[in-house]
């Protein structure tokens, strides 16, 4: 990050916007399931996603504050705000961003940099291809309920351009007036 930051300010000379977009390996497992070995997967996945997100907003941060402000846009999931059974590591990691997004908006805005969230759901085509399959039946049950788009009040589960635009609008100035946001594209999937 140091050094992307460092070339981006050699190049353009400011930063103003960070979108952060990070989707480790995480283990899909319940967690009475979860083997010795998998107990360190698991926190290296939890690590990269909060560690991650750390990092880019630490090196993002200063360069910003000295253009005036700027906006950071942390991509997220759902099940950050709400999990569901077998997606523990992703579920913890996404929901340190979120416990990260309003630490750093407290902390940052007064220096004019807002940062949001965009938590995604279960995207049409990209995430919800397929029969989803697993060795572990109890977690196939999980994964199908998981991508099933009657579980949405829209009855559909949100496009790649949907979850595209939120981030756009989070990131330029119709949202000047919000920070410390968490808002959720899942077609209504889960309310909070």
């Amino acid at each position: 990050m140091r050094n992307v930051v460092a070339s981006l300010m050699g190049h353009y000379g400011r930063l103003d916007c960070l979108v952060h977009s990070l989707l480790p390996p995480h283990l899909l497992t319940r967690v009475l399931s979860l083997t010795e070995p998998q107990l360190e997967e698991w926190r290296r996945s939890v690590e990269i996603s909060t560690f991650g997100a750390l990092l880019a907003a630490y090196y993002c941060a200063p360069p910003m504050v000295a253009g005036g402000g700027g906006s950071m846009v942390f991509v997220t999931a759902t099940s950050g705000l709400q999990s569901y059974p077998s997606v523990s590591a992703h579920a913890v990691g996404k929901a340190g961003i979120h416990a990260l997004v309003q630490s750093l908006a407290s902390e940052l805005g007064g220096t004019g940099i807002r940062a949001n969230a965009v938590a995604i759901g279960i995207i049409d085509g990209a995430t919800s291809r397929g029969s989803p399959s697993h060795p572990d039946p109890q977690v196939a049950v999980d994964l199908a309920r998981a991508v099933d788009p009657a579980s949405t009040a829209l009855g559909r589960n949100p496009s790649e351009r949907e979850a595209a635009e939120v981030a756009l609008f989070l990131a330029g100035e119709a949202s000047s007036g919000m920070t410390g946001q968490i808002v959720a594209v899942d077609g209504g999937r889960f309310f909070h």
